[in-house]
Parts: structure tokens; sequence; C-alpha cells
């Protein structure tokens, strides 16, 4: 998925349930709707959760090509300058 990302964000925070420390991560992207789906116009929006560690040598902002996993889960971003 062919996308420009537009900001990062990493942190933390503590499981209120286990008081386990739980990172974060999150990309924020602009993209192309799905050709296929029907009653769209313009771009969408997307903001995915990821590793933090995966978002230390993204540039912002940057075209990108996202890849995902069987899960839906990201899975490799190819910097495309």
């Amino acid at each position: 998925m062919k996308v420009k990302i537009v900001g990062k964000k990493s942190g933390t925070f503590t499981s209120k349930d286990t008081g386990e420390v739980i990172s974060f991560g999150k990309l924020h992207c602009i993209g192309a709707f799905p050709l296929d789906e029907k009653g769209t116009d313009g771009d969408q929006c997307l903001i995915i959760s990821c590793n933090p560690n995966a978002l230390k040598d993204i540039p912002v902002p940057c075209d990108a090509d996202l890849d995902f996993n069987q899960w839906g889960r990201l899975a490799s971003v190819e910097v495309i300058r």
C-alpha cells in the first residue's frame, strides 16, 4: 500500500489491569482508498499501530510502501523518497 507518512508517535503506558509497561508506535499516513471500495472520494487518513522500534529509520514526511502480514499487522515499510 503506497502512502505518504506525515507523522509518527511512540510512547509507553502502564496497563491498569496488570501494571505492565507497554510500548507503542503509531504511523500517521495519507493514502488512496482501495479501488473496489464504493462510496469513497479523495484520500483516507490512516493511523497504523506498530512496534516503536520500527519508527526510528522512517523520515517524516516521506512516501512509503507498506506491507502487512496475514493478520493485518504492519510487516515492513519501504521508504520511497
